[in-house]
């Protein structure tokens, strides 16, 4: 079984706990847009589930085309190859994956720091997306064993 954690922001990440163990940045194209086949390459035929972060509209904010983008685009993906799906708010992981997570500055850098102590073996430097990505595929791999359902809630 792999469980997959998406951060589709514009600085987002994939990861992967099972398994297969790793965190990717995004792969983008030309037009900064997710490359479908990257992104499933490492699947194979193992039983997946996937935790992908609900994106909500911020007007005005920095990168909102983007990450609605990647979110829209990986959704349907994961949805066209039948692949189960969680979809997750940031308030509903966060607060479980790093209880005591500082508001405002700090915030990210603590999201890195937790997603090293879980998997120091992975080289993640301090991409946030890619962080992000570990503790949602963690989380995803919690609520999937909670629920004893395959996603699409």
């Amino acid at each position: 079984m792999i469980y997959v954690g998406v951060d589709p922001g514009c600085e987002g990440g994939i990861a992967c706990v099972g398994d297969v163990v790793g965190a990717w940045k995004i792969p983008l194209n030309a037009d900064r847009e997710p490359r479908h086949a990257a992104i499933l390459s490492f699947f194979g035929s193992k039983e997946v589930i996937v935790a992908i972060e609900e994106q909500f509209l911020i007007p005005r904010h920095r990168g909102e085309k983007e990450k609605l983008t990647n979110f829209g685009i990986l959704l349907g993906l994961f949805q066209s190859f039948a692949v189960a799906v969680y979809r997750v708010p940031w308030n509903e992981w966060q607060p479980y994956m790093a209880p005591g997570a500082p508001k405002g500055n700090g915030h990210k850098a603590f999201l890195v720091k937790r997603a090293k102590r879980l998997f120091p073996d992975l080289k993640i430097g301090n991409h946030s997306g890619m962080a992000d990505s570990l503790l949602l595929a963690e989380y995803c791999r919690f609520i999937a064993g909670q629920t004893g359902k395959k996603g699409n809630r």
